[in-house]
């Protein structure tokens, strides 16, 4: 289904449809799930709503052979817990520390913030472990206990509503004033004498972002952040 119908479709919607249903960054979203829907095993699904790429693409753009991840390891090593149970699992010792809350320790150290995550306390950790599946989501409701405790306090219209995101307009930077920046850093060149990236499928997914075809920014913005980082701290360029 081409994502300009769904587009059409939706937005006039939108603001009739339950709360949890009103989507921000509708293309993205649709992406996503474009990519889950491709998915067949647990692995796979999981990692399709957390990384950029699948094994199969990216074994493709970095055009070596890769072997078995992290998310498939851990998924597949221990199936005595119930589906939710094995993927929050997997959050707490992946995605959490490693992109989460190392997105936030990092800027919150940048202005001398010592930020601490209340729900991460290890007795609350330890509990979540230990109540049923139904408490923690329900008819289609994540966080299901917590909201019902919440609401004690706090008036529902406080958080029965769509997430409040803080993105930033990568994808029009890139083919506006980034987008000499995008083509210099991914030129063929580079990436042929680098190695690491494949040219051909880099640059098949510029051609794709600047037309509009798809929507690239986050696979294109971490290669480009990757090469700057590569040029500052490996090869000694630019400061």
């Amino acid at each position: 289904i081409p994502f300009g119908w769904v587009e059409k479709s939706y937005l006039p919607l939108r603001d009739m449809l339950p709360k949890r249903f009103q989507m921000a960054n509708l293309r993205d979203k649709w992406q996503k799930m474009i990519a889950i829907l491709k998915e067949g095993s647990l692995h796979e699904i999981y990692r399709a709503t957390v990384c950029l790429w699948s094994m199969n693409e990216l074994r493709e753009v970095c055009g070596i052979e890769i072997t078995e991840g992290t998310f498939e390891r851990m998924l597949k090593a221990d199936k005595s817990g119930s589906i939710l149970s094995r993927l929050m699992l997997t959050d707490l010792l992946t995605y959490l520390p490693d992109c989460m809350l190392t997105k936030v320790d990092r800027a919150s150290m940048a202005v001398g913030l010592e930020v601490r995550v209340p729900l991460l306390d290890h007795r609350i950790v330890e509990f979540s472990t230990h109540i049923h599946d139904g408490l923690k989501y329900r008819d289609g409701e994540g966080k299901y206990i917590l909201k019902r405790l919440l609401s004690r306090y706090v008036p529902s219209y406080f958080f029965e509503r769509p997430k409040m995101g803080f993105a930033v307009p990568i994808d029009s930077w890139l083919r506006g004033e980034l987008k000499n920046m995008l083509l210099d850093y991914l030129s063929w060149e580079r990436l042929t004498a680098e190695g690491l990236f494949s040219p051909l499928v880099v640059h098949r997914s510029i051609k794709e972002h600047m037309t509009g075809v798809c929507n690239h920014q986050h696979r294109l913005w971490a290669i480009l952040m990757w090469e700057m980082w590569r040029e500052r701290w490996l090869d000694g360029g630019r400061v």
